[in-house]
């Protein structure tokens, strides 16, 4: 088998005065800077994280859609392993195409805001993480454990996703 990345998603936990503004729509993501990341105490305490990059290798066709459906199992997975449900948590993610769009929606996220209220023109999408709410993701997009494997170093270093 190969071993060959595919697909890579960034989850990051924002300082909270940062987070505030960018849900507001009033700064981009990309006025974040390293100060502006929590270390993974905070980040585990954290109540909202930001979904703040997503790629799928040769995302078109039917082997782009198994590889997106395996990362958006891996982003749950981390989710569900890295911050559990003890708190409430709730994950934002920007809608920068159609087809990003359409993947929020079917993975249970909702409209929060934009694009004509923030700076980006971006529309702003959120989840409440929940342990019935990741079931219902993994359920729709398929258990990819027997598949891929997972290791997770840290919150600050994410997941690694390798086939085996």
């Amino acid at each position: 088998s190969r071993q060959e990345l595919c697909a890579a998603f960034g989850i990051i936990a924002i300082e909270s005065s940062f987070m505030k503004q960018f849900v507001k729509g009033r700064i981009k993501d990309n006025e974040l800077t390293p100060d502006d990341l929590l270390d993974d105490e905070a980040a585990r305490k954290s109540p909202e994280l930001y979904i703040s990059g997503v790629v799928v290798r040769e995302p078109d066709g039917s082997i782009g859609h198994k590889r997106a459906c395996a990362m958006v199992w891996g982003m749950a997975k981390f989710l569900e392993r890295q911050y559990g449900f003890r708190r409430k948590r709730t994950v934002y993610a920007l809608a920068v195409s159609k087809t990003s769009k359409n993947s929020l929606v079917r993975a249970g996220f909702h409209h929060f805001n934009g694009p004509n209220d923030r700076a980006d023109q971006l529309e702003l999408y959120c989840l409440d993480v929940t342990k019935e709410r990741i079931a219902t993701i993994i359920t729709r997009v398929g258990d990819y454990s027997g598949r891929c494997r997972i290791q997770f170093d840290s919150l600050a270093h994410g997941g690694r996703e390798s086939k085996t």
